[in-house]
């Protein structure tokens, strides 16, 4: 039986590969500092909760066979530092997974945006059409038990991001995987305080199409200039580009192909599922099949998840933190009932979006809402030792003086209230992006009480 110990197990990926282990019969230890639900949750009913949390060094030991650390185990990391010190073989959780993906097909959606949409797609595609694929994806997809699989299939489809690897491994994790095939859905400056400039965020991306073996096929969304520019520099040598599925909007339902009704919205949507389209008939699978199975794909979670459908309005919540995905999710809400008044709320959480140089990146992304409301907490931008922010600096940055700007969830709690009884008795939609907490305000329940449901 083998031994693996887990440095940072309380992490979405890092948890389920850490469950994964376990049912294949490996002992899995594990450690963490902090822990929450749901990992904390599924951790403790598979019985891998450590007793404790917190580092200690006891924990690495000779007889274990390997080591897996995640991003938050930094350089001085006790349990790191041991492993190191006894020449234990020390995995980020990308090359492991690459190490089991060695004897099959690898599949890699990489992208600033649509990676989880268009990887989780896949899977879905794939397995309605009695394709058998391993996966890792960034988030919980209904009708998926577990967002990372070990089972073996000839395929393994791999959410591949830009972002460093581990403290020991600062490499983006896209370059451990050594794609068959490589999905490129968009190219836009995230990560600020990884890629201070958009020219080092771009040459991650032409690092990675340099690393490509010649037999890897590429298939790239040619809408966007930033993608199609890379191609041209890099000349991969199989390229197919891919646009966008022809769709109109009905009732509400986007539509694709003139009869297939999807649960999905949003023209970025149609994009990824272009993507996911193109690249299974890539693998021999058959239009026609491909887009009947796309009608029972629901979506990844907090991917323009619906929340609320009432007779007074709609709500979505949506992870869109970065300005593109931000722009690309009011866009779709506004498309999908374009007679409908949109209140659009946008919570500032990560390091980026709370960079004043960042924010202008964020122009018109709120553009097609009635109302825009844009939340950020100024503890938190104090606590990062950034600039502060002020009310200007978002209105400037987002291009539109009526932004109302809030700083609490009592705040967001009160404008959204004031904002749903200002449109009475019109039906309104609600689209609520963050990849925080909205300070801790529970939406759905404040939404729930103002609709009376």
């Amino acid at each position: 039986m083998k031994k693996v110990h887990i440095i940072s197990i309380g992490g979405a990926v890092m948890h389920n590969i850490a469950i994964q282990l376990q049912r294949q019969g490996y002992q899995v230890t594990g450690s963490d500092d902090i822990l929450f639900d749901p990992s904390m949750s599924r951790l403790e009913e598979a019985g891998l909760l450590p007793d404790q949390t917190g580092w200690d060094p006891d924990r690495i030991t000779h007889d274990l066979d390997f080591v897996i650390a995640g991003m938050h185990a930094k350089l001085d990391n006790p349990e790191l530092q041991k492993a190191q010190a006894i020449g234990l073989k020390i995995h980020s959780f990308p090359s492991y997974v690459r190490s089991r993906a060695e004897d099959q097909t690898r599949i890699v959606v990489a992208g600033s945006h649509g990676k989880t949409t268009t990887a989780s797609m896949i899977v879905h595609l794939m397995q309605e059409l009695g394709v058998c694929t391993d996966h890792l994806i960034g988030a919980k997809i209904e009708g998926l038990d577990d967002i990372v699989t070990f089972e073996g299939c000839p395929y393994f489809v791999l959410e591949g991001d830009e972002y460093p690897s581990s403290a020991l491994d600062p490499k983006p994790k896209f370059l451990h995987y050594d794609p068959h095939y490589l999905i490129i859905t968009g190219i836009a400056w995230d990560h600020m305080n990884v890629f201070p400039t958009y020219a080092q965020y771009f040459n991650a991306f032409v690092s990675l199409m340099e690393s490509l073996h010649p037999g890897c096929v590429v298939i790239y969304n040619s809408y966007d200039s930033e993608v199609a520019r890379l191609i041209s520099m890099c000349d991969p040598a199989q390229a197919i580009p891919y646009q966008m599925l022809p769709f109109e909007v009905r009732n509400g339902v986007f539509v694709v192909e003139e009869d297939h009704a999807l649960r999905v919205i949003g023209r970025h949507n149609m994009e990824n599922l272009t993507a996911a389209v193109t690249l299974c008939e890539q693998l021999g699978m058959e239009k026609t099949a491909l887009l009947e199975a796309a009608e029972t794909y629901s979506g990844a979670s907090r991917r323009l998840e619906l929340l609320l459908n009432t007779e007074y309005g709609t709500a979505y919540i949506d992870f869109a933190h970065a300005p593109s995905k931000v722009k690309a999710s009011v866009q779709a809400v506004r498309e999908l009932h374009p007679d409908r008044p949109l209140i659009a709320v946008l919570e500032l959480h990560t390091y980026s979006s709370l960079n004043k140089d960042f924010l202008p990146q964020y122009r018109d992304s709120l553009a097609p809402a009635d109302l825009a409301v844009v939340m950020f907490d100024p503890r938190i931008v104090e606590n990062k030792n950034m600039e502060a922010l002020e009310e200007t600096d978002i209105r400037r940055s987002f291009g539109r003086d009526d932004i109302v700007v809030v700083h609490d969830q009592t705040a967001l709690g009160l404008v959204v209230e004031q904002a749903l009884e200002g449109y009475i008795p019109d039906k309104v939609n609600v689209i609520l992006m963050s990849s925080g907490s909205f300070g801790g305000l529970d939406v759905k329940k404040k939404l729930s009480n103002q609709w009376d449901l």
